[in-house]
């Protein structure tokens, strides 16, 4: 009983985000999110092509030995870095993990000296970035940047 409340709650708070998911995908949606399972690798491929010109092409493919249902699984990917514009510096220079993961990601040569290897990031992310706006009810949108 209490896990049907739970998910009414849920398909209550983010029914517009819901719009573009099949409703019979929404339990597994819930599913996955409250228990934090990341399983698209399990039957998922993602890579990178890049053309003769540098132009690079991300894709995801279905791994040889997997088969997906039309309308039948569903998939969290998570972010390598999700920051805004304030705290990335602070989010660099608090994980040496995440600024190395970085600079490997976007082919930088870590020089050693965390503020060269930072502003090296910070200047290159923007190729990669992307962003998404949320909205805190009647209060002002802010800009989320992730890289994949």
């Amino acid at each position: 009983f209490e896990c049907a409340l739970a998910m009414d709650s849920f398909v209550q708070r983010h029914y517009y985000q819901l719009q573009g998911i099949p409703e019979e995908l929404w339990p597994a949606l819930y599913e996955k999110l409250v228990n934090d399972i990341l399983d698209s690798g399990d039957k998922l491929e993602f890579g990178i092509e890049e053309d003769e010109d540098g132009d690079r092409e991300y894709f995801v493919q279905v791994k040889a030995e997997c088969s997906l249902l039309c309308h039948g699984e569903v998939f969290l990917v998570d972010h390598a870095w999700t920051t805004s514009v304030p705290s990335a510096d602070a989010d660099l220079r608090r994980s040496p993990q995440l600024l190395h993961r970085m600079c490997g990601l976007m082919q930088i040569e870590m020089s050693g000296d965390t503020d060269d290897d930072v502003r090296s990031v910070l200047s290159d992310m923007w190729r990669f970035a992307q962003h998404y706006q949320i909205g805190y009810g009647t209060h002002e949108e802010a800009s989320v940047w992730y890289i994949m």
